[in-house]
């Protein structure tokens, strides 16, 4: 911090704020470009730093269009490869191997160490580019993924009642800010406040929406115009939160306002004191006198408000975490019927939802036979809510340990065992038929009845390949013969342009 102490406190803390309702702007407004979370953790990190320090100079930074001043970029490749690349090896992210010739980085371990990026790291990555579309070169098949794989039905948003259909609605980017924003311990210990359990989804967007409407609508579209950053009064936030938490107000606004006196507040609205010029006479120094008020960026607050979702308790309504859990439950067997869908429109002989009878339970979801490689493909659709701390190893085992229980029915620490079959085995049961015996399967979602199908001849001189499609991997890539990809990956190894290691490559 030292790099920034001669800078003013409040210009420091009004330019990072800016920087995230910019970020927040730029995506919210156009979801064309992944979310640049690096960036945006940074930003959270260093706000937080400032407002707990004191001693700070008067000095400001020339304003610029295009993104914070050097200095502070080069503060966060100093909190990228130092502190990061620590916590990475804590977390067992990267391996650290000594050096064995003279370091030419000046930096103490960074510069002594050369490092490996390990299996749970990659799973990071994996999931990122699955949920946030964090790679560049594969956001083409993100965004495909999320129009054939990821297409569920969704009430308009001017037409949302319940938090039910908020939650079905806003789905996919609570979950992706809910899952960035508890990355790590530094931003789990930001981003992960309590409010109290009365409040609810629709609180916080009455909230805003009251704080909107203390602008007028001439300042309210340049605000959406161009991502300025609002200033409030206090007395009118006030008057929202008492209007619409009542007597929670006071609990809320401890939880929710971040200000000298209270850092460790959920970033969300952020409270400054600044100099008010009173009276300007000629050839007098200006009357001041301090002014509190509330730096409102507000595209940055319709995102956090989605990362809080999962935190509410709702009063008397189901939990933020129950809903996403049952609305994600409710997407698994639409998720793989669009699997299905995609594969026989791109001209792939598939079977969805097979049993040998009525009474037999070992279900294939989907049965795809691809000629022109020469193989039969069985796989296993899951639609899952990805873990919490997903960069660190305790994240990742848990990811893998649901695995475990739904694919291979282990039981395990964090979850026991689901009932049925183990997957590989039910494929070996499904190898065992003979060329001619019968099976039953859907031609559509809708349909009760399944249609009978024969096991042809021809599948048995076939490659056999085993997949488990969802839109979160666990850290190992085969195991048990069975190899694990996203929705994303899976159009990527459809195309030919699957970046990531299989088995078969």
């Amino acid at each position: 911090m030292t790099m920034l102490s001669e800078y003013d406190k409040n210009h420091l803390i009004l330019l990072l704020i800016d920087e995230l309702n910019r970020i927040s702007h730029s995506f919210y407004e156009r979801f064309d470009s992944e979310l640049p979370v690096r960036k945006f953790a940074y930003t959270s990190y260093l706000l937080k730093l400032v407002y707990e320090r004191d001693d700070f100079g008067d000095k400001q930074f020339e304003y610029q269009e295009d993104g914070l001043p050097e200095t502070i970029g080069l503060l966060y490749d100093l909190i990228d490869k130092v502190y990061r690349k620590l916590d990475q090896v804590e977390d067992r992210f990267v391996y650290a191997v000594e050096a064995q010739v003279e370091p030419h980085n000046p930096k103490p371990f960074v510069g002594e160490h050369v490092f490996f990026d390990s299996e749970y790291r990659y799973c990071f990555i994996r999931c990122l580019d699955s949920l946030a579309g964090g790679s560049k070169e594969g956001i083409e098949f993100f965004y495909r993924a999320h129009e054939e794989a990821r297409s569920f039905e969704k009430t308009d948003v001017d037409d949302i009642d319940s938090l039910q259909e908020f939650t079905s609605t806003f789905f996919e980017i609570i979950v992706t800010m809910a899952f960035m924003l508890s990355t790590d311990k530094t931003l789990n210990e930001i981003y992960h406040k309590s409010l109290p359990d009365s409040v609810d989804a629709f609180d916080l967007k009455g909230f805003l929406d009251c704080i909107d409407s203390q602008f007028t609508d001439e300042g309210i579209a340049h605000i959406d115009e161009t991502g300025t950053l609002p200033v409030a009064a206090e007395e009118g936030v006030n008057h929202c939160g008492e209007n619409v938490f009542g007597d929670d107000w006071g609990q809320v606004k401890e939880s929710l306002l971040v200000s000298e006196s209270n850092v460790d507040a959920h970033p969300f609205l952020f409270k400054i004191i600044r100099e008010h010029v009173i009276t300007q006479d000629a050839g007098r120094p200006p009357v001041t006198k301090d002014e509190p008020v509330i730096l409102y960026p507000r595209y940055y607050n319709q995102l956090i408000r989605f990362q809080l979702f999962p935190l509410l308790e709702n009063g008397d309504s189901p939990s933020g975490q129950d809903l996403l859990e049952d609305e994600c439950d409710s997407r698994g067997e639409q998720f793989e019927y669009n699997l299905y869908e995609f594969l026989r429109n791109d001209g792939y002989e598939c079977y969805y939802s097979s049993w040998f009878t009525k009474s037999d339970q070992r279900e294939i979801d989907l049965i795809v036979v691809n000629q022109s490689d020469e193989e039969l493909w069985f796989i296993e659709c899951k639609f899952l809510l990805p873990e919490t701390h997903m960069r660190s190893a305790s994240g990742v085992i848990r990811l893998n340990q649901k695995f475990d229980s739904k694919v291979y029915k282990e039981d395990t620490e964090h979850y026991d065992a689901e009932s049925g079959e183990p997957f590989p085995e039910k494929v070996e049961t499904w190898l065992d038929e003979k060329p001619g015996d019968t099976f039953l399967s859907h031609l559509d979602r809708d349909g009760e009845d399944r249609v009978e199908q024969q096991f042809a001849e021809e599948w048995t001189d076939l490659d056999v390949r085993m997949f488990v499609v969802s839109n979160v991997v666990p850290s190992y890539i085969e195991k048990g013969g069975v190899e694990f990809l996203t929705d994303v990956e899976f159009i990527e190894m459809l195309e030919g342009e699957l970046p990531v290691y299989t088995p078969k490559s």
